[in-house]
């Protein structure tokens, strides 16, 4: 995206539903050109990073004055890493108006990094991970709730998850003077670009860790902030006729192309609602006056000349033991969030 958006932008050429949730370039509304070319149709990571915020707000991850060093964000070190965090910072900034005076004006959430496609890199990122958590269990009494954004991909999310696990539940010095396997609450929550399918496959496969209350999946408590509903039980009109597609296809049903079956449905919106020559100026405001189509994603979906981002809506699910997912939250742009029982 960082590579072809500004091509197309140049050229004059329609960017349509891309496949990140990157803000920059793709979501830059006062960049001109960029606004006027780029439509996108998934959520943003900075709409994931709220949704995600007000989760831990329900799992009492900011329930003191100090809440704010109860989170954490464990991301790539790149662009796509960066929209992750800065989405955190900011949901925090506007939900809380600000951090305190005391919070670092540079980092002011906990931040830990993996370099891009070399997943030996995350050992180092969770051993400082853990050095944080251990200083908030000394400095923090009672139980002592924790919550990390993930802005990663699977194998660099799965290897982070089961070092810090093991790191709770090792029988060390720390767990005495800690007592991390019984004050600590954790909460892991993936963005969607993740690969939810591959991230719950790689967590099964790692089986279980040992705790004082016995065995614990490695999935506990790993959440993945959606940009589609989830496959297995909705019963919107996109699912309903994506699933049906999908089996006559023989293929295997994933969020990845739930998504990209979303962006085309959307497309296609467009293209049967336009009249007159297929080309990027004429396409423009037919697109922008696209409505809700009735695909069952929320409410505040479709276009207008202020707004080329289709679908506002994020799914929470977390990843069950045999690594399906479970409905956890849902959340879209004006409303509060809603959990599911």
């Amino acid at each position: 995206m960082v590579r072809a958006a500004p091509i197309a932008i140049e050229s004059g050429t329609l960017y349509f539903g891309a496949f990140t949730g990157a803000g920059s370039l793709l979501r830059d509304t006062s960049a001109g050109e960029c606004a006027k070319f780029i439509f996108n149709v998934r959520a943003s990571y900075g709409q994931e990073a709220q949704a995600t915020l007000e989760l831990f707000i329900n799992r009492n991850v900011l329930s003191s004055a100090d809440g704010y060093k109860n989170l954490i964000s464990f991301d790539q070190n790149d662009t796509f890493g960066n929209a992750g965090y800065n989405g955190l910072v900011a949901a925090f900034t506007t939900t809380y108006t600000g951090f305190p005076s005391g919070a670092d004006p540079t980092t002011p959430i906990a931040r830990f990094r993996y370099t891009r496609n070399d997943n030996n890199s995350v050992p180092a990122a969770a051993v400082q991970t853990e050095a944080y958590i251990a200083t908030l269990l000394m400095q923090q009494s009672g139980t002592v709730h924790v919550g990390i954004l993930m802005t990663d991909t699977y194998g660099a999310g799965a290897k982070y998850i089961e070092h810090i696990r093991q790191w709770q539940f090792a029988n060390d010095s720390q767990q005495t003077s800690l007592m991390k396997a019984t004050r600590l609450i954790l909460t892991f929550s993936n963005v969607s670009f993740v690969g939810p399918d591959a991230l719950a496959e790689e967590l099964v496969g790692l089986d279980t860790v040992s705790t004082p209350g016995g065995p614990m999946p490695y999935t506990q408590d790993v959440i993945v902030s959606q940009v589609v509903p989830n496959w297995k039980s909705d019963q919107s009109d996109l699912v309903k006729r994506y699933m049906t597609l999908m089996q006559e296809a023989g293929s295997t049903p994933s969020f990845t192309s739930l998504e990209g079956y979303l962006s085309a449905r959307v497309f296609v919106g467009g293209l049967v609602a336009h009249e007159g020559p297929f080309t990027p100026e004429a396409l423009i405001p037919t697109f922008e006056a696209l409505p809700d189509l009735g695909l069952g994603i929320g409410a505040s979906a479709g276009f207008n000349p202020m707004k080329h981002q289709y679908s506002n809506s994020v799914w929470g699910t977390s990843i069950q033991a045999d690594g399906t997912f479970k409905n956890v939250y849902f959340w879209t742009v004006g409303s509060p969030i809603q959990f599911f029982q």
